[in-house]
């Protein structure tokens, strides 16, 4: 009993360390600037992964540091293989409290029970670290949607300074979050290796799979566990009317599907607040929030899991890690502290625990709930990026399929970020009942006519803004060759 309580809090500690780190958030600007790039005759796949003007946006980071050592490592987890487009669940958070905003929840720590399935795989390796750190560390994974929970084989360790050592995983209930426990007589470093499992479903597909709002929250209410993430704190309203104004501003029929009213919901928020930095917090962070007129990209997230749960739809904060740099020459991916984001999960009484992606910043996501895509046509395709010529005519379509009514007709702006050039504004139109689509053609020769410069070849950044919201997606200018 003595262990397993020391082992337990142990977890609490290292995540609440986590949770106290990540207050102080950083946003980054979006500046790219056009450099030389050197001529070639023929242009393969490989020279414009290696000769490209644009810089690949980073995501806004947390700025986080590891506990009570002198050693930051260069990153802290590798997977084989392109994961960039994965959304990686590191840790939950699942209480809200008042005056502070969202912490780590009541956990339960069991022994995790190997459950190695799943037709998609991944090979991760934490990088070598002090086993102080190593005590209550949570791991990387992504969430399973069919089998409703996180999957990994037995962790094995690659690489140690340390002769003796004993270590196990657990989950802790009843958020999932996975953790490495290690312990050793000796002080040094480890580093450990393991494998996710994950089963990719169609993400636009499960949109119509939705329950209505009412099934959901009545079904909730009736369990103990899921009850529990409807939870916001006692007389909340009372205090912060605000928060109570805007709730019933953006509150649909309780017959609408969960999807229906969640997107409704981050429709209302891009359209109406802004990403900006986070004004000090004086009572409430999402009083805050809403008394300001936004705040930064994490604050839109953490507000909307606030008022989803009022909604009556249980929800949680994810915090992970998305982007990461690849390695094509060793075909692998790395994170950082610098690829740190948030999500959150929702639950529909016909789906279980499904990822939402309501931060402000989207590009392509393969195993979270996107309602918000961009996608570029070209008439070429390289390295799988979309390739045009000076007079080819490119074409953007961008998508928003659900409850998206409060940001018809907005303005969207669309920008290639090499340049730091606006190269056009369309408008946002209803296409069907839960579809809304903008879409943009334009022709590089007439871009760079405009700007009066000379064309820059390779890979560029396009980025779409619509209110506070900024979608992402890359393409290739060619140059004519002598090969067609």
């Amino acid at each position: 009993m003595e262990a397993e309580s020391k082992k337990r809090r142990g977890v609490s500690l290292f995540l609440i360390f986590l949770v106290l780190s990540l207050i102080h958030f950083v946003s980054t600007a979006f500046i790219f600037h056009a450099g030389d790039v050197k001529t070639a005759e023929y242009y393969s796949a490989e020279w414009f992964l290696e000769n490209s003007n644009a810089m690949k946006p980073k995501f806004p980071f947390f700025n986080w540091t590891l506990p009570s050592i002198n050693y930051t490592p260069e990153y802290l987890f590798e997977v084989r293989g392109d994961s960039r487009g994965y959304a990686w669940r590191f840790f939950v958070l699942s209480r809200y409290v008042e005056g502070y905003g969202w912490v780590i929840g009541d956990l339960n720590v069991e022994s995790y029970s190997v459950n190695a399935s799943g037709n998609t795989s991944f090979l991760i390796k934490i990088v070598p670290l002090p086993i102080d750190v190593l005590r209550g560390f949570p791991l990387i994974a992504l969430w399973d949607v069919s089998q409703q929970g996180v999957i990994i084989s037995a962790l094995a360790p690659y690489v140690s300074t340390v002769s003796r050592f004993e270590y196990m995983t657990s989950i802790c209930r009843p958020d999932d979050i996975l953790v490495l426990n290690v312990s050793s007589d000796e002080q040094g470093m480890i580093g450990f290796e393991y494998a996710t499992y994950y089963v990719p479903i169609d993400m636009v597909g499960i949109t119509n799979s939705f329950s209505s709002v009412l099934e959901t929250n009545t079904t909730a209410w009736e369990d103990t566990t899921l009850r529990y993430y409807l939870s916001i704190p006692q007389d909340y309203f009372v205090r912060y009317p605000e928060v109570y104004d805007f709730i019933r501003n953006i509150t649909l029929p309780s017959d609408v599907s969960v999807y229906s009213q969640a997107t409704y919901a981050l429709a209302y928020l891009f359209s109406n607040y802004d990403v900006k930095e986070d004004i000090l917090v004086v009572h409430d962070p999402v009083a805050n929030f809403i008394k300001n007129g936004g705040g930064s990209p994490t604050g839109f997230v953490n507000v909307t899991a606030f008022i989803l749960r009022a909604l009556g739809i249980p929800t949680r904060v994810i915090i992970g890690f998305f982007g990461g740099r690849y390695y094509e020459s060793f075909g692998i991916t790395r994170y950082t502290f610098d690829d740190f984001v948030a999500w959150v999960e929702i639950w529909d009484k016909n789906i279980g625990w499904i990822p939402l992606w309501a931060y402000p910043f989207v590009t392509k996501i393969y195993n979270s709930l996107s309602p918000i895509a961009m996608e570029i046509s070209t008439p070429r395709e390289i390295a799988g990026f979309p390739a045009a010529r000076l007079e080819d005519t490119v074409t953007i379509n961008i998508n928003l399929r659900g409850a998206f009514e409060p940001l018809e007709g907005a303005y969207v702006e669309i920008y290639d970020l090499n340049e730091s050039a606006l190269i056009g504004i369309a408008r946002i139109e209803q296409i069907d009942n839960d579809l809304y689509q903008c879409t943009f053609g334009f022709k590089y020769s007439g871009v760079y006519n405009e700007l009066g410069k000379s064309a820059t070849y390779g890979r560029h950044i396009i980025m779409a803004k619509i209110g506070s919201l900024y979608l992402t997606s890359e393409l290739i200018l060619l140059r004519a060759t002598i090969i067609g």
